[in-house]
């Protein structure tokens, strides 16, 4: 199972806004459920404005990706 890739999808919550996304995790150990994956967003598609500087003259692109790791250990 170590190694095994996995389609799901979940809301994503930011600034108040939820989004239904696809995610796909990757198994990562087999005996503690160690989980990594990533997903691309817009900002935009959150109500947020990418973010300026230097009055304007300055800018970032509206894409961000969010990387995840986490372990679930059963108790």
């Amino acid at each position: 199972i170590q190694g095994k890739e996995l389609l799901g999808k979940g809301e994503l919550l930011i600034a108040g806004k939820s989004n239904e996304i696809p995610v796909r995790l990757t198994i990562n150990n087999t005996s503690k459920l160690s989980v990594s994956g990533s997903i691309k967003i817009k900002m935009t598609d959150y109500g947020i404005t990418p973010p300026t500087a230097v009055f304007g003259t300055i800018k970032t692109g509206d894409d961000i990706t969010i990387q995840f790791d986490f372990t679930l250990i059963k108790s």
